[in-house]
């Protein structure tokens, strides 16, 4: 545990250096239609998602044989109300899939941009597209 007298002193070197606590990324511009949305659509799937696949191509197939469609979705998120869709494919244990083509060695990648789709979708329809992918850097 800290005592007193090392918080206080960094207390004080903060105060005299001009240094500020760190707060660009929470409060940035391009945040502010995030922050001014009500509502978002989150799909979330990968590889693992029943039935499952340990295949990247058998994937991209399934969900194109599955007749995904990025303008349906869009049309659901706008039903609504929703200012954002958010593609999760890319984050946790079903399955480290990017739905877009990548030259980027390690995981799955389509050959379908099925995040590319969505995106262009989602500009024609007015709702913002993010995409929601794991920090950990093994993959």
């Amino acid at each position: 545990m800290l005592g007193k007298k090392p918080i206080v002193l960094l207390a004080l070197i903060l105060l005299f250096t001009g240094i500020t606590p760190a707060n660009a990324e929470v409060r940035h511009p391009r945040q502010e239609w995030l922050r001014a949305s009500t509502a978002g659509l989150f799909l979330h799937w990968g590889m693992r998602t029943s039935p499952g696949y340990t295949e990247c191509g058998d994937w991209e197939k399934a969900v194109t044989d599955g007749g995904w469609n990025a303008k349906y979705w869009i049309g659901e998120a706008k039903k609504l109300h929703a200012q954002y869709v958010v593609l999760a494919s890319f984050h946790s244990r079903l399955g480290y899939g990017r739905a877009w083509p990548s030259t980027i060695p390690g995981s799955c990648s389509t050959k379908r941009d099925f995040l590319g789709e969505l995106i262009a979708a989602g500009k024609a329809g007015g709702v913002k597209v993010i995409t929601c992918m794991t920090d950990d850097p093994q993959w």
